[in-house]
């Protein structure tokens, strides 16, 4: 695998610890609903904006997987699935 995709892959890692991170600590209630959907919706922008350039060429596997977590979390938060 390439030095760079290698990079892209590790830092897709390191962004879903950190947004499980979020969803955990609302399961133990130290986030409200409004304060972790604000935490998520954060990290969000900040992960899926568009790129300074706005040419990126790279594999978008993961920022496709990071969609999915993204929704997945913001489910699990509202309330619209039982178990995480």
């Amino acid at each position: 695998m390439p030095e760079g995709l290698a990079h892209l892959y590790r830092f897709a890692e390191d962004i879903t610890i950190e947004v499980l991170k979020i969803v955990r600590l609302f399961q133990n209630k130290r986030f409200t609903k409004e304060e972790a959907l604000e935490k998520l919706r954060e990290v969000e922008f900040i992960i899926m904006c568009e790129c300074p350039t706005g040419n990126w060429r790279g594999d978008r596997e993961p920022a496709a997987v990071l969609l999915v977590l993204f929704a997945g979390c913001r489910r699990y938060v509202n309330g619209m699935l039982t178990r995480m």
